[in-house]
C-alpha cells in the first residue's frame, strides 16, 4: 500500500496523466519488491518529476473542451492556493493562443492544415509555413509540438466562439476584483462558458 505522503508525492510528480501515474507506480512497486508499504521517499528515489506546469495543463483541458476534467484541475489549482487571477490569466493566454492558431489556419499560410493532421506531416508542410508567416510572438517562439497541439485544439472551436469568450473573461476579471461572489464560482462559470 502507498501511504498518504507517498500518494501525494506521486500525484505531484505525475499530475493528472493516468498512464504516467500507473507507469511510475509500477516502477516503484518493482523497486520496493516484497515490502508492504510504499513511502514518499521511495517515490522520490524512483520516479521522475514529469508533471507539467499545472496552469499549462489547465490550458490544455480548456483547448480540448474537457469541462469535467477542467473543473477537476480548476479545483485542484484553487485548493493548492493558486490565485484565481493567475488561473484567469492562464485561461486568457490559452484563448489568445487558440485565436492566433485559428487566424493562422484561416490565412494563406495555413491553407494546408487539415483537422487530425499527423505531427510528421505538420513538421514537413505546416511548420515551414508558420516560420514564413510568423515573425514574433507565440507562433514564432513556441516549440513545434506546442504549435501542433494548439492547431489541433483550435479545430475544437469556431472563431466566433473564441471571440465571444474574451468579453466574458473581462467580466470575470472584474467580478474577481470587485464582486463579493466566490472566486471559485466565478472561475467555474468561466470554464463552463468556454
Amino acid at each position: 500500500s502507498v501511504d498518504h505522503a507517498g500518494l501525494s508525492e506521486l500525484l505531484d510528480r505525475t499530475g493528472y496523466d493516468l498512464r504516467r501515474f500507473v507507469s511510475e507506480l509500477e516502477k516503484v512497486i518493482q523497486y520496493v519488491g516484497d515490502r508492504k508499504k510504499i513511502t514518499a521517499s521511495d517515490i522520490k528515489e524512483v520516479t521522475e518529476r514529469s508533471r507539467e506546469d499545472p496552469l499549462y495543463e489547465f490550458g490544455n483541458v480548456i483547448g480540448e473542451r474537457d469541462t469535467e476534467h477542467g473543473l477537476l484541475v480548476l479545483h485542484n489549482l484553487l485548493e493548492n492556493n493558486v490565485h484565481p487571477l493567475q488561473v484567469l490569466a492562464a485561461i486568457v493566454n490559452c484563448i489568445r493562443r487558440l485565436l492566433l492558431a485559428k487566424d493562422f489556419i484561416r490565412s494563406d499560410h495555413g491553407r494546408g492544415w487539415k483537422a487530425g493532421l499527423s505531427y510528421a506531416a505538420f513538421q514537413s508542410t505546416i511548420l515551414p509555413e508558420i516560420k514564413k508567416g510568423a515573425t514574433e510572438g507565440f507562433m514564432s517562439t513556441a516549440h513545434p509540438f506546442v504549435l501542433y497541439k494548439t492547431l489541433l485544439q483550435a479545430d475544437n472551436f469556431e472563431l466566433e466562439e473564441l471571440l465571444q469568450v474574451m468579453p466574458h473573461l473581462l467580466d470575470a476579471d472584474s467580478r474577481l476584483k470587485l464582486s463579493p461572489q466566490s472566486p471559485r464560482i466565478v472561475m467555474e462559470l468561466s470554464l463552463i462558458h468556454i
